[in-house]
């Protein structure tokens, strides 16, 4: 398993934290079972969600952990 890990411009509130957010840490995961990419809040440190491609509006809500 292979993990890279990056910042990326978004503008949310994390669901967690409740803080609006401009910037999230974004996990590249590259495993036997394919690429995912973990989007992670710079306040709290908490998923905010997992997704197949490097896009944050393609998280989806169901895919969102608490």
């Amino acid at each position: 398993m292979i993990k890279e890990l990056e910042k990326e411009e978004i503008k949310t509130t994390c669901p967690h934290c409740r803080k609006e957010i401009s910037f999230a840490w974004v996990c590249k995961i590259v495993s036997s079972v394919g690429i995912r990419y973990m989007y992670i809040c710079t306040n709290c440190q908490k998923n905010l969600g997992v997704s197949h491609e490097k896009d944050f509006r393609s998280v989806k809500h169901h895919h969102t952990f608490a």
